[in-house]
């Protein structure tokens, strides 16, 4: 699963997964299709149920959606996740596959795996609900991947601030000659706090189906902390934000230009191919 945290409609203000619809704007690639097999004579299913559920502790990490497919305009109907923990899946007459889309709310983390279930219970309801059929699938959470500073640029991040049109100057002709893209945070943005570097790091998550960048804001919360989500995140460049509890807790180190990753390297016969 990718996290959604994308935004690709430009009139929105948050990122993708932040609400729990999908709009015209949003690509079907940000998510991973799920389909729901119901085979069989159209009378067993209204004497059973077909019921999805997902754990409470799974609930803020995934999202799921049903697509409804009509003669007019299709709409995708959210199912599960963030406050549902179950859905009750209605089955026309001869309907054999049903479609749901399913995102990742969350990135894998110290706390969290990764791994995210989605159960499929058929109930009697002649018998209180008793099971009679189970099934399950389990999703991996793509992870947030950071890159090395080895990699050839593709675009150079940087504030201007009242003493630096020097090192701009210089630095804005090297961009030129390695034939990358130049972004300048101005003082209206940055409020005279030059240390974008610390701000925020640059990487990426991936599934089969899609790729795209994602940028980390840190803890640290200078003057440049509304420039990542404000200016960066939109459409195929995901946001994501590590906060503290409280900014007692946040140190130095939490700096993101005290972070980094080596290139893909092996270590005592160990290969470490993210670095």
């Amino acid at each position: 699963l990718l996290v959604n945290c994308d935004k690709d409609s430009t009139s929105s203000k948050d990122m993708d997964n932040a609400d729990t619809r999908i709009s015209e704007d949003e690509e079907l690639k940000d998510f991973s299709q799920m389909i729901l097999t119901a085979r069989g004579p159209d009378a067993i299913f209204k004497e059973y149920r077909l019921l999805l559920h997902i754990s409470l502790s799974d609930m803020d990490k995934v999202g799921v959606f049903r697509h409804h497919a009509g003669e007019g305009k299709s709409h995708f109907e959210h199912v599960l996740g963030t406050y549902k923990l179950y859905h009750e899946v209605e089955r026309k007459a001869g309907e054999e596959e049903i479609a749901f889309y399913v995102e990742g709310l969350t990135f894998p983390d110290v706390n969290f795996s990764g791994l995210v279930t989605i159960n499929l219970t058929l109930q009697d309801n002649n018998i209180q609900g008793l099971p009679v059929f189970t099934d399950v699938v389990v999703f991996r959470v793509a992870p947030w991947i950071m890159i090395p500073n080895t990699l050839e640029p593709v675009e150079v991040f940087v504030c201007s601030v009242p003493n630096n049109s020097t090192f701009l100057k210089e630095l804005t002709d090297l961009v030129k000659k390695a034939q990358c893209k130049l972004t300048v945070c101005e003082m209206i943005d940055n409020c005279g706090d030059r240390w974008i570097q610390d701000e925020m790091e640059f990487g990426y998550t991936q599934a089969p189906q899609k790729m795209f960048p994602v940028v980390f804001d840190s803890p640290r919360d200078g003057r440049l902390k509304g420039f990542p989500c404000q200016k960066i995140l939109g459409p195929d460049f995901g946001y994501i934000k590590r906060e503290a509890v409280s900014q007692y807790d946040v140190c130095s180190l939490d700096s993101f230009g005290n972070l980094e990753v080596s290139p893909p390297v092996t270590v005592n016969g160990k290969e470490y191919p993210l670095g």
